[in-house]
């Protein structure tokens, strides 16, 4: 990793609105900071707004929803700014969203195949064959098994697993230097989840990128992610690296998350020297 942040974002503000009622500040002051090579963790309750983050770095907030306020810069540009032309040059191609349930984000009516082919024909000008050729070697990187009948197959004709190894596919297409992961485990069973999981980190490795991997399960990111950040009601309360937050945590929430994952006994953190009196001293 080097010093020199590949994604800021600077006291970012999202807004909802709804008829009839004030507006909810769904994110407010948020401050994040992604180096390159890095797995960076975004932890918090389910309704913190993780998601909203994950949108809104790429500007995919929708009506009633609205960025109101920050900057998000990537490699120096404030992508807040771009004209949507530029934008679209750098989503999926140099930043790349595997989203929380498969089943929604792929076309159910369109074979997995050409929803694949499409971003390699549109980001990197391959021709139909090339970008064939190269859509079955990256379902075959991400892991799936016959390749070349999940090509052809359609969304539903294929298991969560598949399908959720098919996102993973799908975003390594144009090797981008930033995968943000929403969630990609909340749909699976154990077995999937665990097999998601090392298929991520193995191609995180291989196309040496950075990660920005958001869960609400602090155990899923016990072992591999370098650096965690724990957000609560829109915003991060602390973010140090994975040992400190683990061993040392200073905010209260973030001792309220890992008291918690101790009590359910969260897989991940069992072989962990966690400083217990840290945890229960939350005030």
């Amino acid at each position: 990793m080097t010093n020199q942040e590949l994604l800021k974002i600077d006291n970012l503000e999202v807004c909802f609105y709804a008829e009839a009622q004030p507006e909810n500040l769904v994110v407010r002051g948020f401050n994040l900071e992604i180096f390159p090579g890095e797995t960076l963790a975004l932890i918090g309750e389910s309704g913190c707004g993780k998601t909203t983050i994950a949108r809104a770095i790429l500007r995919l907030i929708d009506w009633p929803g609205k960025i109101t306020n920050g900057k998000i810069f990537y490699r120096g540009e404030n992508l807040l700014a771009l004209p949507e032309p530029r934008l679209r040059q750098i989503r999926w191609k140099e930043i790349a969203l595997i989203f929380q349930e498969p089943a929604a984000a792929l076309n159910p009516l369109r074979r997995l195949g050409p929803q694949i082919t499409e971003v390699l024909r549109l980001h990197l000008g391959l021709n139909k064959k090339s970008a064939a050729e190269k859509t079955l070697q990256l379902l075959e990187s991400a892991g799936l098994p016959a390749a070349a009948r999940c090509f052809g197959a359609y969304p539903h004709e294929l298991s969560s697993g598949m399908r959720q190894r098919a996102m993973i596919a799908m975003a390594i297409a144009c090797r981008p230097a930033l995968i943000i992961a929403d969630e990609p485990t909340a749909a699976l069973d154990a077995h999937h989840q665990n097999e998601a999981l090392a298929c991520l980190q193995r191609l995180q490795r291989e196309y040496e990128l950075s990660l920005l991997f958001i869960t609400h399960d602090i155990g899923l990111i016990a072992r591999w992610a370098h650096r965690v950040a724990i957000m609560q009601q829109g915003k991060i309360v602390e973010a140090e690296t994975t040992e400190q937050i683990l061993a040392r945590p200073q905010h209260p929430h973030t001792k309220k998350l890992l008291e918690a994952a101790q009590r359910f006994q969260v897989p991940g953190l069992e072989s962990l020297e966690i400083n217990h009196a840290s945890i229960t001293a939350a005030g």
